[in-house]
């Protein structure tokens, strides 16, 4: 994994941690975490800062943070409550996480762009029922949860529906997919048989496109 690659799983599990939390929150774990890597000096010793720019932008997270003990101790403690916290405002239901490792192109198979292509999912319920069929079909995944679901709108660049109601819809209202072990998502029989009817409206209107 090289640099580039690094920053963009560690912007995503960042991003995915503070998803949770209030802006004005959000800003005083950014202030934490400075000072815990040393990017910035603590409030009260802007003195070690030989750079301007870095002493100006110490002052100002300083100040957004004032609320807060800036010590590398306390960063650690925020740092992990936020970890802990995995959870969203309301229901206090864990928000899935982005699998940025995860890879939808594997060689030597189909990828889940052109798998979805085969469908032409036209809801979220059906978007829901291809991806837990391309893991489970293609990518051979083991303990499918809605952190793959999830990464797969992502990866898509879908709008993404709210999580875990859309599971619990695809489940409840259409019964495509089994959803009793959360981290364990498959296929039912009700679910394949819709797939062979939207891989059938995809062939007959390409035949008749083409025809």
């Amino acid at each position: 994994m090289n640099e580039r690659e690094k920053e963009l799983k560690a912007f995503n599990q960042c991003a995915d941690a503070l998803s949770s939390l209030e802006n004005k929150n959000v800003l005083k774990v950014f202030h934490l975490l400075s000072v815990h890597f040393e990017v910035i000096s603590p409030a009260g010793d802007l003195t070690k800062n030989d750079d301007p720019i870095r002493t100006e932008v110490s002052k100002q997270l300083a100040n957004i943070a004032l609320d807060t003990t800036s010590t590398s101790d306390n960063a650690d403690n925020a740092t992990s409550k936020v970890r802990r916290q995995g959870k969203s405002k309301s229901g206090g239901i864990r928000q899935p996480a982005f699998l940025a490792d995860f890879n939808f192109a594997p060689e030597g198979m189909i990828s889940l762009r052109e798998f979805v292509s085969k469908y032409n999912p036209d809801s979220n319920l059906e978007c829901n029922l291809v991806f837990t069929h391309y893991l489970e079909s293609v990518t051979k995944t083991s303990g499918i949860s809605a952190d793959h679901i999830y990464t797969c709108y992502r990866y898509l660049n879908k709008t993404i529906p709210s999580f875990p109601q859309t599971l619990v819809d695809t489940k409840s209202r259409k019964g495509w997919i089994d959803t009793s072990d959360t981290s364990n998502l498959r296929v039912i029989w009700s679910g394949h048989n819709h797939l062979q009817e939207m891989e059938k409206v995809v062939i007959n209107l390409s035949n008749t496109v083409n025809g």
